[in-house]
Protein backbone atom coordinates (compact mmCIF):
# COMPACT_ATOMS: atom_id res chain seq x y z
CA UNK A 1 0.00 0.00 0.00
CA UNK A 2 3.07 2.04 0.79
CA UNK A 3 4.19 1.61 -2.55
CA UNK A 4 1.23 2.63 -4.10
CA UNK A 5 0.99 6.00 -2.19
CA UNK A 6 4.13 7.01 -3.35
CA UNK A 7 3.36 6.22 -6.94
CA UNK A 8 0.61 8.27 -6.73
CA UNK A 9 1.44 11.36 -5.09
CA UNK A 10 2.95 13.51 -8.31
CA UNK A 11 -0.53 12.62 -9.59
CA UNK A 12 -2.59 14.10 -6.51
CA UNK A 13 -2.81 17.48 -7.01
CA UNK A 14 -4.35 18.03 -3.26
CA UNK A 15 -2.77 16.29 -1.14
CA UNK A 16 -4.66 13.73 0.50
CA UNK A 17 -3.99 12.66 4.16
CA UNK A 18 -4.79 8.92 4.25
CA UNK A 19 -6.82 8.36 7.69
CA UNK A 20 -4.79 4.59 7.77
CA UNK A 21 -1.38 5.40 7.76
CA UNK A 22 1.20 2.76 6.37
CA UNK A 23 3.21 3.31 9.14
CA UNK A 24 2.45 2.88 12.83
CA UNK A 25 3.91 6.06 14.07
CA UNK A 26 1.49 8.04 15.34
CA UNK A 27 3.89 10.18 17.72
CA UNK A 28 4.77 12.30 15.23
CA UNK A 29 1.32 14.34 15.66
CA UNK A 30 1.09 16.90 18.00
CA UNK A 31 -1.33 17.06 21.02
CA UNK A 32 -3.40 20.16 19.17
CA UNK A 33 -3.24 18.41 15.91
CA UNK A 34 -4.82 15.11 17.92
CA UNK A 35 -7.90 16.76 19.79
CA UNK A 36 -8.69 18.46 16.28
CA UNK A 37 -8.47 15.37 14.18
CA UNK A 38 -10.76 13.37 17.10
CA UNK A 39 -13.60 16.00 17.10
CA UNK A 40 -14.78 14.04 14.08
CA UNK A 41 -16.22 15.81 11.16
CA UNK A 42 -18.68 13.39 9.00
CA UNK A 43 -20.01 14.51 5.54
CA UNK A 44 -23.93 12.91 4.99
CA UNK A 45 -25.89 11.65 2.84
CA UNK A 46 -23.63 9.96 0.52
CA UNK A 47 -24.08 9.57 -2.33
CA UNK A 48 -26.38 12.65 -2.94
CA UNK A 49 -28.47 14.75 -4.71
CA UNK A 50 -26.27 17.86 -4.39
CA UNK A 51 -27.68 18.40 -1.08
CA UNK A 52 -25.31 17.20 1.92
CA UNK A 53 -25.25 17.89 5.56
CA UNK A 54 -21.55 18.26 7.71
CA UNK A 55 -21.71 17.79 11.47
CA UNK A 56 -18.48 19.07 13.25
CA UNK A 57 -17.51 20.75 16.49
CA UNK A 58 -14.86 23.93 16.07
CA UNK A 59 -13.36 25.39 19.06
CA UNK A 60 -13.74 29.11 19.04
CA UNK A 61 -9.56 29.63 18.14
CA UNK A 62 -10.14 27.46 15.14
CA UNK A 63 -10.30 28.37 11.57
CA UNK A 64 -11.77 25.88 9.42
CA UNK A 65 -12.81 25.33 5.83
CA UNK A 66 -14.53 22.82 3.80
CA UNK A 67 -13.29 22.48 0.21
CA UNK A 68 -15.24 20.35 -2.65
CA UNK A 69 -12.79 19.57 -5.57
CA UNK A 70 -13.23 17.45 -8.77
CA UNK A 71 -10.95 14.25 -9.45
CA UNK A 72 -8.64 16.64 -11.40
CA UNK A 73 -7.52 18.36 -8.12
CA UNK A 74 -9.74 21.61 -9.29
CA UNK A 75 -11.15 23.68 -6.59
CA UNK A 76 -14.60 24.10 -6.90
CA UNK A 77 -16.51 25.42 -3.54
CA UNK A 78 -14.86 26.41 -0.33
CA UNK A 79 -17.15 27.04 2.59
CA UNK A 80 -16.19 28.55 5.75
CA UNK A 81 -16.79 26.52 9.11
CA UNK A 82 -18.42 28.64 12.19
CA UNK A 83 -16.89 27.94 15.25
CA UNK A 84 -18.86 25.68 18.00
CA UNK A 85 -20.45 22.48 17.83
CA UNK A 86 -22.66 23.05 14.52
CA UNK A 87 -23.69 21.83 11.19
CA UNK A 88 -23.39 23.19 7.67
CA UNK A 89 -26.01 22.30 4.90
CA UNK A 90 -24.51 22.37 1.17
CA UNK A 91 -27.22 22.84 -1.53
CA UNK A 92 -25.27 22.30 -4.35
CA UNK A 93 -27.27 22.26 -7.71
CA UNK A 94 -23.98 23.19 -9.84
CA UNK A 95 -22.08 20.36 -9.28
CA UNK A 96 -23.08 17.23 -11.61
CA UNK A 97 -23.19 14.05 -11.63
CA UNK A 98 -20.25 12.20 -10.40
CA UNK A 99 -17.35 11.51 -7.80
CA UNK A 100 -15.60 14.48 -5.84
CA UNK A 101 -13.59 15.09 -3.16
CA UNK A 102 -13.82 17.18 -0.37
CA UNK A 103 -11.25 18.56 2.44
CA UNK A 104 -11.92 19.56 5.64
CA UNK A 105 -8.62 22.17 7.24
CA UNK A 106 -8.52 23.57 10.34
CA UNK A 107 -5.77 26.01 10.97
CA UNK A 108 -4.28 25.54 7.67
CA UNK A 109 -3.59 21.82 8.60
CA UNK A 110 -5.72 18.82 6.38
CA UNK A 111 -7.69 17.26 8.97
CA UNK A 112 -9.76 15.19 6.58
CA UNK A 113 -9.64 14.06 3.27
CA UNK A 114 -12.86 11.34 1.60
CA UNK A 115 -14.57 11.56 -1.55
CA UNK A 116 -18.30 12.45 -1.83
CA UNK A 117 -20.81 10.86 -4.43
CA UNK A 118 -23.46 13.06 -6.92
CA UNK A 119 -26.55 11.50 -8.58
CA UNK A 120 -29.23 13.34 -9.25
Amino acid sequence: VYSARVLLQPYDSIGTDYAEPCIENRSMISSDEASIMEQGFELFPNPNKGIMTLVYQLNETDRGELSIYDLAGRKLKAYSLITGNTTLTIEENDLSNGVYLYQVIINDKKVKTDRVVIIK
